[in-house]
């Protein structure tokens, strides 16, 4: 008997917004089907209360479980959705009037880079307490007067200290560290200019997402090693097609973890880690990093002999074009839709060797396509251009390329970069 008025109620609302919605016309249809659902859950509503009773039951459970898990719900919703929009910024052309640039300061032994994208500013380290000054300066000629992210990869003294001159200099909206407390003068210095700005000092979860212009910014803190240069976050930036990634001092133990958690490590420009000391940049990671172009920040003639020949050794055979900050000085990397633009102080020919000092004061520039290699051996003026899907490589001018997306083309003046990574020729052009 329930059931039957039920459905009678169903169909006498039916009749009735209908008879309603022709007398309106048809363009009030979808305001009479969204009244039709309302009637019959209405209805539904009446005919069933206990069964209602037990949904809101069911409802407050629920909604108290995710009350529980609000802060991890959360941090899950915000990765996903700034993982989309990484994504989506990986594959999409730069924007009309958007610039990017990486700075990689000569702070000597320590490491400090500064992106600046679309009028926006972040610092990832300030290298040692005497390049304070040089930080500072570096700043004021760049008319960088906020900084958005201030990035502290761990709070040992060579990435820490020069973060003063930069808080002496410039107002900083956020502050990131792998740490929140140290227990040494440098970095209670840092926190004391934090301070001073009102600013706190965040430490940030893994995969934390930040907006940068239009770059996008991931930082890895894989949270798996309480302290020293395995504790070091890890940062990566991406705008338009290109991808650059800084590794602070993190080791091979860091390194197998991010690969481990299959976190997106590709990157067009990597900074290697540890200023090249063997205990970074393992074979595996570099592979999987795919990177094109290396940068070593390190002190000339340092006492701890970085960067080491087993580490430039692996770079080199993996085929990458190298700078380094004691041979090159400061190294400026500005991207747009087809290339990096790359200035340096110094030009420096010998970079794979240990121990090689800068062979001139002039600066040096260099234009390469993305994803480009540049390196000392093999080099020529031909441009190969390699198939990330086939993983064949082939001359420019090959009639193969031009059938090729170009998201799938990778660029190289260099056959051997090819090789080493594991393509092989085309049988058309034969390079």
């Amino acid at each position: 008997m329930k059931k039957f008025k039920l459905i009678a109620a169903i169909i006498g609302a039916i009749i009735f917004w209908g008879i309603i919605g022709s007398l309106s016309g048809a363009g009030d249809m979808s305001g009479s089907s969204l009244s039709v659902a309302t009637a019959t859950e209405a209805a539904s509503s009446a005919a069933s209360s206990e069964e209602a009773a037990s949904d809101e039951s069911a409802a407050t459970t629920t909604g108290a479980e995710t009350d529980t898990n609000a802060d991890e719900s959360q941090t899950t919703a915000a990765t996903t959705t700034a993982a989309t929009t990484t994504a989506a910024t990986t594959t999409a052309s730069i924007p009309a009037n958007s610039s990017f640039e990486v700075h990689y300061l000569d702070v000597g032994q320590g490491d400090c880079a500064l992106i600046i994208c679309d009028g926006e500013a972040m610092i990832i380290d300030g290298g040692p307490a005497s390049a304070s000054s040089k930080v500072y300066s570096y700043l004021k000629s760049n008319k960088i007067k906020t900084i958005k992210y201030m990035l502290c990869t761990h709070p040992e003294a060579d990435h820490v200290g020069g973060l003063s001159g930069a808080l002496n200099f410039a107002s900083v909206e956020r502050a990131f560290c792998s740490a929140a407390s140290y227990d040494t003068k440098t970095f209670k210095s840092f926190l004391k200019y934090l301070k001073g700005q009102s600013v706190s000092l965040e430490v940030p979860v893994n995969k934390t997402k930040l907006q940068l212009g239009s770059a996008s910014i991931t930082i890895y803190n894989p949270d798996s090693f309480d302290s020293g240069n395995n504790d070091s976050l890890v940062v990566r930036a991406t705008y338009g097609s290109y991808s650059f990634l800084f590794m602070g001092d993190a080791g091979t133990e860091e390194e197998n973890e991010l690969m481990s958690m299959g976190v997106d490590l590709s990157a067009d420009v990597i900074k290697i880690g540890h200023h090249g000391s063997k205990t970074s940049t393992g074979k595996k990671f570099l592979a999987v990093t795919n990177a094109s172009i290396a940068v070593i920040s390190v002190g000339a003639d340092n006492s701890y002999g970085h960067p080491t020949e087993t580490v430039l050794s692996r770079i080199k055979n993996a085929g990458l074009t190298l700078y380094r900050t004691d041979l090159n000085g400061d190294i400026v990397m500005k991207c747009d839709n087809n290339t990096i633009d790359i200035t340096t102080d110094k030009k420096a020919t010998d970079v794979f060797t240990a121990g090689a000092a800068a062979s001139s004061d002039t600066k040096a520039t260099a234009t390469t396509k993305k994803s480009s290699d540049n390196s000392n051996s093999n080099s020529t003026n031909t441009t190969y251009v390699g198939n990330k899907n086939t993983k064949k490589f082939h001359y420019a001018d090959c009639s193969s390329v031009s059938k090729m997306k170009d998201k799938n083309k990778k660029y190289s003046d260099s056959r051997d970069y090819f090789i080493n990574k594991g393509y092989s020729p085309c049988k058309i052009c034969n390079p």
